[in-house]
């Protein structure tokens, strides 16, 4: 898939980057989840390719045109720019939640009160395979933490190896991503 650009809202697509010397995902299991690409500095897209636009783009076989927010670039030799994008669900770490608890709920319904409780963030959609009921209590915490990243975390509070998976704004908690 050719990699698109589009403005910072996602809603105005700015062009194909077919240019695209070299577009590389990396993700890490319930940590980072990034792109990496190389595009040339002659092409018309160049200036366009800027802090808080996004890139779409498959992240690999199974999840396809994934979003990914540009966070950081550089010029390197031979007229060339290496951008950065984080997965679009690194947004999140940009909004909190005050206070949540809940009583004996499962992991999925724990995970969309978050979702609902935020100040953004209402949107996103989560979903988890974990059927076993919990008790869930955050306290300020950015929603990237209260997923996973801190103590009585979702991940740490519903399963031991719990896996996350991201899937733009859909965010899954599985017992096994397979």
């Amino acid at each position: 898939m050719i990699p698109i650009l589009y403005d910072k809202t996602g809603n105005v697509k700015l062009g194909e980057l077919t240019n695209c010397i070299e577009c590389l995902a990396e993700e890490e299991r319930n940590g980072l989840f990034e792109v990496s690409l190389i595009y040339p500095s002659n092409d018309t897209l160049f200036n366009s390719l800027e802090e808080e636009n996004i890139i779409v783009c498959n992240a690999n076989d199974t999840l396809l045109n994934q979003k990914f927010r540009i966070y950081m670039t550089r010029k390197l030799m031979s007229n060339r720019i290496e951008v950065f994008a984080r997965h679009i669900s690194f947004d999140l770490a940009y909004d909190y939640v005050n206070n949540i608890d809940i009583q004996n709920q499962s992991c999925e319904y724990a995970l969309n009160t978050i979702f609902r409780n935020s100040q953004f963030s209402t949107h996103y959609k989560g979903y988890s395979d974990i059927i076993n009921a919990q008790n869930y209590n955050m306290n300020m915490a950015n929603i990237l933490e209260a997923i996973g990243g801190k103590r009585g975390s979702i991940l740490d509070t519903f399963g031991t190896g719990a896996e996350l998976l991201r899937d733009n704004e859909n965010i899954h908690v599985l017992n096994k991503r397979g």
